[in-house]
């Protein structure tokens, strides 16, 4: 490594907002997840890696968990995928160990670097990764060349979808959304996760980067998703389906709307995940490529 590259420490008091804000705007791989809108809605606690002045910061969210007897250790948060290194220019692999090996010193819990660093991780040896699958698929395209592309299974469930009575709205509140959220139970969750969901949800929205999809059937939600939009992608942080959505294809018909909605444009639908296979050929039904990013766990 470069006795050269010398990587700073910044406490959150000592972080500045504006420069901050631009590390992240105008790197090469923005994330709304590494804003600091987005962090502070997950944690009260975090500080950040930098090089130079602001050319290069590495957010850092601290948490507590049971596993550490609550002592508090830097940890990947909940709904929040990926974070890294941000900066204007591809990260070298020099640089990548630099930031790296000030992280090892700190001794994380976890941390997840973005896909945009994937490349460079794969050209070094770095112990306790794990490489992650997450699905995307680009928008570019028109909507019929997109749609062509899907998987007999997903066309058979939109055309099973829109035999239905549905109305696809945006006019759900947060309240509904964590009704319907709770009542499906999408993946297990305690209440500290519903409560965190709801706060991010309402923190998007208030800043004009967060969007509630739902479908409706006589004034009743049946499936709704929470997309964050930023930075030219459309993540799928959360959805939910009860058993009439599940059993009539409305969470296909949900997405279909959504990619309807934005070909043609500039624009990447990011699935979020996943490990589990059943749920990664869904995404892949749609067209979507697996974009990899990998996870520092200690002990892994």
């Amino acid at each position: 490594m470069n006795k050269d590259i010398r990587i700073e420490r910044v406490t959150k008091i000592r972080i500045s907002p504006s420069h901050y804000s631009e590390a992240i705007r105008f790197s090469i791989h923005p994330l709304i997840y590494a804003e600091s809108f987005y962090l502070d809605a997950l944690t009260p606690w975090w500080s950040m890696l930098m090089w130079g002045d602001y050319d290069a910061v590495m957010p850092l969210p601290y948490g507590r968990s049971a596993r550490h007897m609550w002592r508090m250790r830097i940890m990947q948060p909940l709904f929040c995928q990926q974070l890294g290194i941000f900066s204007k220019n591809e990260v070298s692999l020099e640089l990548f160990e630099a930031f790296f090996n000030q992280l090892m010193s700190l001794r994380p819990d976890s941390y997840a670097f973005h896909s945009g660093l994937t490349p460079v991780i794969e050209k070094g040896d770095f112990p306790g990764m794990r490489r992650r699958p997450n699905y995307v698929l680009n928008l570019r395209q028109e909507y019929e060349e997109i749609f062509d592309a899907y998987s007999k299974n997903i066309k058979r469930n939109i055309a099973k979808a829109r035999k239905q009575a549905y109305e696809m709205t945006e006019d759900i509140t947060v309240k509904e959304f964590m009704r319907l959220v709770k009542k499906a139970k999408p993946f297990k969750m305690s209440l500290k996760m519903r409560r965190t969901m709801a706060r991010i949800i309402r923190v998007g929205m208030r800043n004009g980067k967060g969007l509630l999809y739902g479908i409706k059937e006589k004034g009743e939600l049946h499936a709704a998703m929470y997309i964050l939009k930023e930075h030219g992608r459309l993540i799928h942080l959360v959805s939910a389906a009860d058993d009439t959505a599940k059993r009539t294809g409305a969470v296909a018909y949900m997405f279909d709307v959504l990619i309807r909605t934005y070909a043609g444009e500039f624009m990447v639908l990011d699935f979020e995940g996943s490990e589990l296979e059943g749920v990664a050929r869904f995404y892949r039904g749609f067209g979507a490529v697996d974009e990899p990013y990998y996870v520092y766990e200690r002990g892994g």
